[in-house]
Formats: structure tokens, C-alpha cells, sequence
């Protein structure tokens, strides 16, 4: 790498005149930039490999919002709070100040730069350990922590502000006397100056691997954000399908709770029915135990009777079967009485069916008989009934006949 040019303090006659004298302050150094305003280091673009700061590590409008709802893990959000630092960071806090201020000559050179004599506006006095002090001042600031900040395993993050050269032109007649004093010192004070930027430009491409790093980082991260918001989107979705089932759920448990309700209020009245009915029951219940306390009372006192009057039964008992027993006997003699008088009527019934079989017979015999007379008589009839005159005897027979 080529080392960054020194610095040249040395001028034509003609050209340049430093113009440190007088009692007004010498103007400070301008980089450019309100002491205010957050100074953005360039370092390049993409073709160069080189990354602003400003813009490519900036976190634009565009961006995903890191503190929103996106759940990162904690190496992320370490990685995002550095980079947030960085571009906060303040230029105030990385120039290089050159203390130009006029003092008395017999005072430090710790504290003045370049100082010339109150009295005397001819001398320059350049002290080597005030530029020293001045150069050696820590480009970044010592309330900046680079230490905790770890971007793919590097170790150092220096920021570098560039050195701008001012340059006063005015053409003084003191010109001469300065140009003497400052060209003793041009050589010392560029040779510092080559050293500190040969010792810058390690760091700026360490810086600038660094930032590389970073840029690797930021898509990673950019990545790992578009992911997230995907997977937040489906998360969303399913949110809400569970949202859905959960408002039906709740329908279906108010109808539930409904239900559970009115049968938990039906309940409730058929347990106050039940609990009137088992009142009313135990009021019986009490009657009915009053009662039969009574009652019992009642059987205690009657039961003397009651034994007295079974003795009584039983003493009638002993005569009512002493007397069915008398009758029984007598009913017995009187059975065998009609025995022997049954007997005696089948034998009577027995020549009677005797006699009566003889009857019937002499009976047949004489209807026998009776026929053929009555047929003799009928024939003597129809001979009689020829004849005219005997006619009215003939049916008085008929008559006496039929009869």
C-alpha cells in the first residue's frame, strides 16, 4: 500500500503566508462539518470494496424494525445495537484538533500547538511534543467501548477521520520570518506525519475488512428478518384459525353454560319440591309415631282383656265340642238307622221291580189280547155298517171301542 502523503507546511513567497500574529485567536481548523452534526466515513464504493457508512449500514426507512414484534436471537441483536453505535457515532469524537491559540512564549508546549509571542507577532515557536500530543490524540473516543464489539472475530475497529489541510492565504510581510522558523520543523513534522499514515492505512483496510464483515452480517441478518416476517405472517394466520375455532368454542361453551343453567334451575326447583315433600313427610311421620305410641300404650292396657276373654273362648270351646261330639254320636245311630232302613227299601225295591216285571209281562199279554179283540171288532164293525138301520149302534160302539 502506498503511504498516505505528509503533510507540506512550505509555500512560494508569493503563494502562501501563515499569518499567526496578533492578539485575534487563530482560527481553528475546519473539517468540514458542525462540531453537532454525526460525520459519516466513506471509504469507498462497491467497486473499490470499500462501504459508506452513511448509507450502506444505515438503517433506512425500508428496513425491518429490529424492536418490533421479530424475535431475534441475542448474538443478532448485540450485532444490530454495534452497528446502531457506529452510525450514531459522533465526528466530534474522531477529528483531529490542532489547539492553534496564542499564548505567552515561555508557556507548556503540553497545551499549545503553535504559539507565537504576545509581543513579538515575528516568531513561531512549533513545539515537537505538542504536535506529538496533538497527532497521538485517540481518534475514537475514549466513552466508545470497541473492546465489547465483536463483528466476525476481529479484534481492532478503528475509525479514521480524514486530515484536511488548511490553508491561509495571505500575503504579509511576515511571511519571511515564519517561512524560516517552519521550514526548521517541515522535515521532523513530515516524517511523523508519514509514520502515523502508514500506521492509519493497516487500520483502514482492517477497518474496511471489517466493514465487509459487517456488510456479510447485515444480509445474514436481512435474511434471517425476511424469514422471520414469513414465518410471523403464518403465525398470523394460524392466529387467526385459532382465533376462529376459539370464538366457536366460546359459542358452543355458552350454549353449554346455557343448558348447564336451566337444568342446574330445574334441578334447584325439583330439590325444593323434593325437600316440601320430605317436610310434609316427616310432620306424618311424626303424627304416625305419636299414633302408634298410642296405640301401643292402647294394646298394653287391653291385652289383660284380651287374655280373659280367650280363657272365656276356650271354656266355650270345651262345651261346644263336648256338645258336637253328643251330636255327633246321635248322628251316627241315626246314619245306621237309615242304613238298615235303605237296605230294607232295596230289598222292597227289588221284589217291587219283581212285580212289576210280572205286570208288565201280563200287561203285553192282555193289550195282546185287546188287539185282536178290537180287530175282531173293527172287522164285526165294517160288516155292521152295510146295513143302514144299525148304523147309530154301530158308532156308539165305535165310541165305547175308542175310549
Amino acid at each position: 500500500d502506498d503511504e498516505a502523503p505528509a503533510l507540506d507546511f512550505s509555500a512560494d513567497d508569493d503563494d502562501v503566508s501563515l499569518d499567526l500574529g496578533g492578539d485575534d485567536e487563530a482560527p481553528a481548523l475546519d473539517f468540514g462539518a458542525d462540531a453537532d452534526e454525526d460525520v459519516s466515513l466513506d471509504f469507498g464504493g462497491d467497486d473499490d470494496n470499500g462501504l459508506s457508512l452513511s448509507d450502506d449500514l444505515s438503517l433506512d426507512d425500508d428496513a425491518p424494525d429490529l424492536d418490533g414484534d421479530i424475535d431475534l436471537s441475542d448474538d443478532a441483536k448485540e450485532k444490530m445495537k454495534e452497528i446502531d453505535a457506529i452510525m450514531d457515532f459522533d465526528a466530534s469524537q474522531v477529528g483531529i484538533k490542532l489547539d492553534m491559540s496564542p499564548a505567552d512564549e515561555n508557556e507548556s508546549l503540553d497545551d499549545v500547538g503553535f504559539s507565537l509571542g504576545e509581543d513579538d507577532n515575528d516568531g513561531m515557536d512549533l513545539s515537537m511534543d505538542a504536535l506529538d500530543s496533538d497527532v497521538d490524540t485517540s481518534l475514537v473516543s475514549d466513552d466508545l467501548d470497541l473492546g465489547s464489539i465483536d463483528f466476525a472475530n476481529e479484534e481492532e475497529e478503528v475509525v479514521a477521520a480524514p486530515v484536511v489541510e488548511e490553508k491561509n492565504k495571505k500575503k504579509t510581510k511576515e511571511v519571511k520570518e515564519v517561512r524560516e522558523t517552519r521550514e526548521a520543523y517541515d522535515g521532523s513534522i513530515g516524517k511523523d506525519l508519514k509514520e502515523i499514515s502508514g500506521a492509519y492505512s493497516g487500520e483502514m483496510e482492517r477497518t474496511q475488512a471489517t466493514i465487509s464483515n459487517l456488510r456479510l452480517d447485515r444480509e445474514e441478518l436481512l435474511a434471517k428478518i425476511q424469514k422471520l416476517e414469513e414465518d410471523k405472517v403464518l403465525q398470523n394466520r394460524q392466529t387467526l384459525t385459532m382465533r376462529a375455532e376459539l370464538d366457536e368454542k366460546k359459542i358452543e361453551l355458552s350454549i353449554i353454560r346455557k343448558k348447564n343453567n336451566d337444568e342446574i334451575s330445574e334441578l334447584k326447583d325439583r330439590l325444593k319440591l323434593f325437600e316440601e315433600k320430605k317436610m310434609i313427610l316427616e310432620e306424618k311421620y311424626k303424627i304416625m309415631a305419636v299414633e302408634l305410641d298410642k296405640a301401643a300404650h292402647k294394646n298394653k292396657i287391653d291385652v289383660k282383656k284380651v287374655q280373659m276373654r280367650e280363657r272365656e273362648l276356650e271354656q266355650k270351646l270345651e262345651l261346644l265340642k263336648a256338645d258336637s261330639e253328643s251330636q255327633i254320636r246321635h248322628r251316627d245311630l241315626k246314619i245306621l238307622e237309615l242304613k238298615r232302613k235303605l237296605d230294607a227299601m232295596e230289598f222292597d225295591i227289588e221284589s217291587i221291580s219283581v212285580q212289576e216285571k210280572r205286570s208288565v209281562e201280563s200287561r203285553f199279554e192282555l193289550e195282546d189280547k185287546l188287539d185282536k179283540a178290537i180287530k175282531t171288532l173293527r172287522n164285526a164293525i165294517t160288516v155292521l155298517e152295510d146295513e143302514t138301520e144299525k148304523s147309530g149302534t154301530l158308532e156308539a160302539l165305535k165310541k165305547n171301542i175308542d175310549m
